[in-house]
């Protein structure tokens, strides 16, 4: 017997898809609430619609990381608390590197005319158990845009007998 893909990734919408002018409710994940599992990689995918406004430094849309070890005192994931990664991300994504300072992931501060055509991605390759992510609009947005989060936990310490 073979495992299936559900057996080493869980897949789990934090923001769903919708036409947004407000930052929305940070999200958490405990990468070890479910059936005494830690999951070893977390991976969130975050889709962007046309742009409602034009972004620019003022009027900014972003992804912002944080990590906990105890789930109530949160940090900016930065360089040094954590690997991040965005391979494959859609063209005209301003930075898929490293976090800055203020733990954006992903920063939209030009026009963003169309659609992204995959979600970027973001891997969190950090030892902190809870990681919280936020959709960040920066600015005033009189005009939504369309956005969505996903998270997709991989790996888990434990996986089922095959």
């Amino acid at each position: 017997m073979m495992r299936n893909l559900s057996s080493i990734i869980k897949p789990k919408r934090l923001i769903a898809e919708a036409t947004l002018t407000a930052t929305p409710s940070a999200v958490v994940i405990n990468r070890a609430s479910t059936n005494s599992r830690v999951w070893e990689a977390l991976q969130f995918a975050f889709h962007v619609g046309a742009g409602g406004i034009t972004f620019d430094a003022t009027n900014y849309l972003a992804l912002k990381l944080e990590d906990s070890d105890n789930g109530s005192t949160y940090a900016n994931v930065t360089a040094a608390a954590a690997v991040v990664f965005g391979a494959e991300n859609p063209a005209g994504t301003n930075f898929a590197q490293a976090p800055d300072a203020n733990g954006l992931v992903r920063l939209i501060n030009a026009a963003h005319a169309s659609a992204d055509s995959d979600p970027f991605r973001v891997d969190y390759v950090g030892s902190k158990q809870y990681v919280r992510a936020s959709i960040v609009f920066g600015g005033t947005h009189a005009t939504g845009t369309l956005v969505g989060l996903w998270a997709v936990l991989g790996y888990p310490n434990i996986a089922p007998v095959v």
